[in-house]
């Protein structure tokens, strides 16, 4: 038999009340307090094991965990501030954490902090790693100027159930072999000698979470990294520690997101006798999907401690699925080698990609940098990138049995309710995306706009021009069906509704998901149509 401490059993019965919490509200336990579905044994558990969390506020986690993280250096770190953006501020450490790592970012000139879905995101904005569905791993190598070498690795988590992403990054820049020059005594016939070479390296290791929240009623992505530091110059070392923090926001059923980053907050130690000022940097992104998703845009206005706002600008056109060519420019008022053209590609077949990035210098020579990657697992989340080429409308799948057919689904409207001229105080359907799971299950996603419209039309609740909109997502994993309902009014979320159950009895998931929708079309006011 085991026994187990006071302190063990503790915390095994804290870990159960969590997972029975996950359970009950399809794996969410996050969203448990929601004024709109009521769980009062679990609020009440849950709020006496964190009960410095206000019911209903859940979101102030992240900010809060953000602020307690960083607030031993905060007020330390207040006095450089004032200078983000003036010119010749004066010199900073650690600048290979100016280094775009990934070669995709790097060929957009390094507009990428609102662009960024993939594990790149962790140099420009960390809160693009909400957005990716699978795991992604990837090895970048670059020989940067004067023989320089650069090699990173990285790795990015996504936790099912929407518990966010982590991802760890691992990158060494090495300057090779520097010729060392001493200074001789007074009367040699020259003042420097040669006294044979030495290395030098930085290294980072980061660690980078990224996840989603809502806010008044509207979804931000939100993420953060830590970067632990170590600079060596032959047997001279400084370590440090740097954070980053970001939010993305991209208004409901719009093509283009809005990012703000700090960057590079922290501190490194002494070399010697002095300690040199992390290049801390504020970043403004803006980013878009064009010409049937085949075009996308993105500028970057970046404000460094050490020199004049600086601005980027990346395009990125698809022409095929499997190809992908880049271009931007980076714009400084300084005479600086590091502004100009920059080009690239990239190669995506199956999982597998491969990027490319060309970045000229003006004295220093040109650039050249390598990226293999791989995406790989089962779909952890949904799965909202920007599209890459024309969205193609869903084909209806055939099933033997009596549910009905997403085919005549199609004619309900999922245009955004605000671009209708006429709305009326009623629900339409939209689209249900499929998560990921059985093919066979996929007819459930397909299925459950004609469910939710024979539902509320049954209730005179339905019209085509309805005022509130009803889409969300199905997934089936280890053989459960989870289905979230999503109600709209406007570009504003007004409701978010989970259910899961048997996937062979898909009715036993969508009726329990239609009542907590009743509960909140009561609140709103909605009254039946008059017929």
């Amino acid at each position: 038999m085991i026994q187990n401490s006071h302190r063990d059993t503790e915390t095994q019965r804290k870990g159960y009340v969590l997972a029975k919490a996950d359970q009950e509200t399809n794996h969410s336990w996050r969203r448990i307090s929601s004024r709109r579905v009521s769980y009062p044994r679990l609020q009440q558990e849950t709020r006496r094991l964190l009960p410095a969390l206000p019911s209903g506020h859940f979101f102030i986690f992240p900010f809060l965990l953000l602020f307690l993280s960083v607030s031993p250096w905060l007020f330390g770190f207040l006095s450089p501030v004032h200078a983000l953006g003036r010119p010749n501020v004066g010199t900073t450490g650690a600048a290979f954490l100016k280094i775009g790592v990934s070669p995709r970012l790097a060929a957009l000139g390094g507009a990428y902090g609102a662009l960024g879905e993939d594990v790149g995101a962790i140099f420009s904005n960390p809160a693009g790693l909400s957005y990716l569905p699978r795991k992604q791993a990837e090895f970048v190598h670059a020989r940067l100027v004067a023989d320089i070498k650069l090699n990173s690795v990285f790795y990015a988590h996504p936790f099912p159930h929407s518990l966010g992403t982590l991802a760890l990054n691992y990158t060494l820049v090495d300057f090779g072999e520097i010729e060392r020059t001493v200074l001789q005594e007074v009367g040699a016939a020259s003042p420097f000698a040669k006294a044979g070479q030495f290395d030098a390296q930085d290294q980072a290791l980061t660690l980078s979470y990224g996840d989603d929240f809502h806010f008044l009623n509207r979804r931000f992505e939100w993420g953060m990294s830590l970067k632990f530091l170590h600079l060596r110059i032959d047997e001279e070392t400084s370590n440090g520690l740097a954070y980053d923090a970001g939010l993305i926001y991209q208004p409901t059923g719009r093509n283009y997101r809005f990012g703000v980053t700090l960057q590079n907050l922290g501190f490194l130690s002494k070399f010697r006798e002095e300690a040199d000022d992390l290049p801390l940097n504020l970043k403004l992104s803006a980013a878009g999907s064009f010409v049937k998703n085949r075009l996308k845009l993105a500028l970057d206005a970046n404000f460094p401690i050490d020199n004049s706002p600086i601005l980027n600008f990346g395009a990125e056109f698809t022409p095929v699925k499997a190809l992908a060519l880049r271009a931007g420019y980076r714009f400084d008022n300084n005479n600086s080698d590091f502004k100009g053209y920059t080009a690239g590609l990239g190669i995506h077949i199956a999982d597998v990609s491969l990027d490319y990035a060309y970045t000229p210098f003006e004295l220093l020579g040109n650039n050249h940098r390598f990226a293999l990657g791989v995406e790989f697992g089962a779909a952890a989340r949904e799965d909202r990138r920007f599209p890459v080429g024309p969205v193609p409308p869903k084909k209806a799948t055939t099933s033997p049995t009596a549910f009905p057919s997403a085919r005549s689904s199609s004619a309900s409207p999922t245009t955004p309710a605000r671009k209708i001229k006429r709305t009326i105080p009623a629900l339409r359907s939209g689209t249900f995306t499929w998560r990921g799971g059985p093919e066979a299950f996929e007819w459930i996603a397909e299925a459950s706009p004609e469910v939710f419209r024979k539902h509320f039309k049954k209730q005179g609740l339905y019209h085509r021009r309805g005022r509130f909109l009803i889409d969300g997502s199905c997934q089936v994993a280890d053989g459960v069906l989870y289905i979230q309902a999503v109600l709209h009014d406007g570009d504003k979320i007004v409701g978010v509704f989970e259910s899961s159950g048997d996937p062979n009895l898909p009715f036993s998931v969508w009726e329990p998901t239609a009542k907590q929708i009743d509960g909140r079309i009561r609140s709103l006011g909605l009254r039946p149509l008059v017929p």
